[in-house]
């Protein structure tokens, strides 16, 4: 069993109940003001509203934000490794599909898609030739 989902999400919550911990006993915020701030702060919004004014909360806050960031950041790469994880079979059959089903068609059916294929290919093989040579001119 793959346990990088939990594990990204125990570390989003921890590090916002050591955010709102602090800060309730440093600052002497009510807890939802903390929690309010931890989440702001570790998930690099910054509203401003809320700010430490001691030195101990300040002090805090720039330790908290280095070790909250880069850990949250952490965590999300964990918690998108499990989800592409889970789905990568998925998003690889449909590839194949995309890149097999053009030259499916033209091949098997033949007839009217073979010649709009060729169509859109002189086409594009003329522009291309043409666009070379205005080039060759500037």
């Amino acid at each position: 069993m793959d346990h990088k989902l939990p594990i990204g999400f125990a570390i989003v919550l921890i590090n916002i109940i050591i955010g709102a911990v602090a800060m309730h006993y440093i600052e002497k915020w009510g807890w939802v003001d903390s929690t309010y701030f931890a989440v702001v702060t570790m998930s690099t919004i910054g509203y401003g509203d809320l700010t430490p004014h001691t030195n101990e909360g300040k002090l805090f806050t720039v330790f908290y934000i280095i070790w909250a960031v880069s850990t949250t950041l952490y965590a999300l790469t964990l918690i998108a490794r499990a989800y592409l994880d889970k789905y990568y079979h998925v998003y690889e059959n449909v590839a194949k599909v995309a890149l097999i089903k053009p030259y499916h068609t033209i091949t098997q059916v033949g007839g009217l898609p073979m010649k709009v294929h060729k169509h859109i290919s002189n086409k594009y093989i003329y522009n291309r030739k043409k666009r070379q040579n205005l080039d060759d001119i500037v």
